[in-house]
């Protein structure tokens, strides 16, 4: 998405705002809340399969080494899932008299609170130009 901000216009991909209408600038940090369910289930699993493997060293090497190699493949999601839901994503949000509209959302916290601090700098500068 194309991003730009001048003392006129804010611009977001094909959305404009109006500096001049712009009240106040928001930014919410979301987190991913719906994978803890999916999270332990497939901790269960992980470990339902580990104890299954070492239940299973009397069956043979290859039903010890099939458990095994489900657990480190569920275990490894587990792990690859837990990361992801600590993932914050961080949406720039502007507020006129009007409304509130998300402009802008993104992983990186750096460029959304650059990016608020630039769209307030304009604000500030055409609040001064109208006096």
């Amino acid at each position: 998405m194309s991003v730009s901000v001048d003392n006129d216009f804010a611009r977001f991909g094909a959305k404009n705002y109006a500096i001049n209408k712009i009240t106040s600038v928001e930014i919410r940090e979301v987190k991913d809340k719906n994978a803890g369910c999916t999270i332990a289930i497939f901790a269960v699993i992980t470990l339902v399969l580990a104890v299954s493997a070492f239940q299973s060293f009397s069956s043979g090497f290859e039903t010890v080494l099939g458990f095994l190699a489900g657990a480190a493949i569920f275990g490894y999601l587990t792990y690859a899932m837990i990361q992801k839901s600590k993932e914050i994503t961080y949406q720039l949000f502007l507020i006129t008299a009007a409304s509130e509209q998300q402009a802008y959302e993104s992983k990186s916290r750096e460029n959304v609170y650059d990016l608020r601090d630039r769209v307030e700098a304009a604000m500030m500068h055409h609040s001064r130009g109208a006096q």
